[in-house]
């Protein structure tokens, strides 16, 4: 290309290298997380391991289709200045696999929320209600991508940013009522043991956090798509969002391992994968509601004390045991006061 035709990228397709530079590097970060979950939980569920395993795989393939993005657009096109005002077929299947695993992140999500309290199902309906929204306006907005030949310069138009509002929108008002309701359903549980207390924070810590990285997320997708879409300032944020979505999932299964320090004392004594034995009724004075806070599905663990990898954790400050099996994925906190020492059972 001559010197008088040189074209500066740096305020659109450089801002997105750089977005993809943290983006490889989040996800090496999402790499570390899934090592560890299959190394420290090798007895879950063959379920929640291809879960897991789909999704970091999926993650990975949106990071290869970012690379190759951008390796279509400066290298194989490169001095091709009319190549820049197209989107590629890579940039455009990274994008829809993006929302997908983050569709994908939310019901998943919603479905926890629905494990802590059954009785407020709206809560967790509304979470799927609102995922499963804005992935179909994303499918819209790709069939009118199509209709307008891909151009880039079409995202300035007014029914794009419409589209791409209300997706953002959405998607954000879905994370913001899933963190809300897991929060205050946390705290809304008291306890007079200090184990337990120490377990609900950190169940609120984990919870916090997921909710404001991806929260924060989609709304700078959001606004800076909605200020200049052609400019790409929105791409960073966008490669980053799957990133946070599978990087949060991973971690939440993995706070077991963190846990498992606070409970791993004298008091732990008693293993039950019997779901009866947390409905049994004990010889009780005082008797708090369950709360249930699900970190994984049914584990297929040993039932001794020194099993590595409980998938849910059961606090039972009461006097009950069974050898039965059944698949439970809760965690469930239960207080009452009874002739015998306090007991903490791992349910998995």
């Amino acid at each position: 290309m001559a010197p008088g035709l040189a074209i500066d990228l740096s305020s659109t397709y450089g801002v997105a290298y750089w977005g993809s530079v943290v983006s490889a590097v989040l996800y090496g970060c999402v790499v570390v997380q899934g090592y560890i979950y299959f190394s420290g939980y090798p007895k879950d569920s063959w379920s929640l391991k291809s879960f897991v395993g789909g999704m970091i795989v999926l993650d990975g393939v949106i990071t290869i289709l970012t690379a190759e993005s951008f390796n279509d657009v400066l290298i194989k096109k490169f001095g091709n200045a009319s190549g820049l005002l197209v989107m590629t077929d890579s940039i455009l299947a990274e994008y829809i696999l993006t929302w997908f695993v983050v569709t994908i992140s939310q019901i998943f999500y919603a479905s926890r929320v629905y494990i802590v309290n059954k009785r407020v199902w709206y809560i967790p309906a509304t979470i799927v209600f609102l995922a499963l929204a804005s992935q179909a306006v994303i499918l819209v907005l790709f069939v009118r991508l199509f209709q307008e030949h891909r151009l880039v310069t079409n995202l300035s138009k007014h029914e794009f940013v419409i589209m791409s509002c209300l997706t953002g929108s959405m998607s954000s008002a879905a994370d913001v009522i899933a963190t809300t309701a897991m929060c205050y359903f946390l705290s809304s549980y008291r306890s007079g043991f200090r184990r337990t207390r120490q377990f609900i924070k950190t169940l609120l810590f984990y919870t916090v956090n997921r909710g404001v990285m991806v929260a924060v997320c989609q709304i700078t997708i959001l606004i800076t798509f909605a200020i200049k879409p052609t400019d790409l300032w929105w791409l960073p944020p966008h490669f980053c969002l799957s990133k946070f979505h599978v990087f949060t999932l991973v971690a939440l299964l993995n706070t077991r391992s963190r846990m498992r320090p606070q409970l791993n004392d004298s008091a732990l004594n008693t293993f039950s994968t019997d779901r009866s034995a947390n409905m049994h009724h004990t010889h009780s004075r005082d008797k708090l509601s369950a709360l249930r806070f699900a970190v994984g599905p049914y584990s297929k663990c040993d039932e001794t004390v020194k099993s590595p990898d409980p998938a849910i954790f059961s606090y039972d400050h009461g006097h009950s045991r069974s050898s039965d099996r059944s698949r439970a994925s809760i965690v469930h906190i239960e207080r009452g006061e009874t002739d015998s020492d306090d007991q903490v059972k791992v349910v998995v």
